[in-house]
This record gives C-alpha cells, sequence and structure tokens, in this order.
C-alpha cells in the first residue's frame, strides 16, 4: 500500500482489499538462487472498512442469520467450501478439502 491507503486500518478491523496480485521484480541474482519459486504480493488499489475490531457488530446480525440458516437447510457445506475454493481449477476436491 503506497499513499493514501497508508495507516487506514489496524489489527482486527475487517476489510475488502481490492488489487492486484502480482509477483515481485527480485535482483537478477537472487531470482537465480532462488529457482523457479517467486515472491507474490497484492498491489492494493482500494480499501473498505466493514468494522473496527472483533467486538463491533455489523449490524446485519439478522440478515446474516438468514444466510446461515438458508445455507444450514441446503446442507453439504463442507461441500460447497471446497467448490468455492481455486473455482477455475476444476476437480482434485479432496485437495481442497486438505
Amino acid at each position: 500500500m503506497t499513499g493514501d491507503l497508508t495507516r487506514k486500518v489496524l489489527p482486527g478491523d475487517a476489510i475488502t482489499l481490492t488489487g492486484v496480485y502480482t509477483p515481485h521484480q527480485l535482483p537478477y541474482q537472487v531470482a537465480r538462487q532462488m529457482g523457479t519459486s517467486q515472491e507474490m504480493y497484492i498491489e492494493a488499489h482500494s480499501i473498505h472498512k466493514h468494522k473496527k475490531g472483533y467486538n463491533e457488530s455489523s449490524g446485519n446480525e439478522e440478515e446474516l442469520d438468514d444466510q446461515i440458516s438458508e445455507a444450514r437447510k441446503k446442507g453439504s457445506l463442507y461441500e460447497a467450501a471446497a467448490k468455492s475454493i481455486a473455482p477455475e481449477i476444476f476437480g482434485h476436491e479432496d485437495v481442497k478439502k486438505a
């Protein structure tokens, strides 16, 4: 984060971060020693605070309770969570559940 985005949030704040997930350019000598692995980082473009800290409520607890009860009625929450992890990669459900 750079510029006006710095020092906007504190540990424990619930946020939504929008940005670009990109590899960090390393000097040639360092990249050569590391081999094929890369260091990745998120270049933040915007931050939206939902609430401050863990003790502050978000204000829409009834809506959240309704969503939880609907998901519980559908069943197979574990399967849905596994499918939502890397949805562009088909299959490998057992790896996603691990």
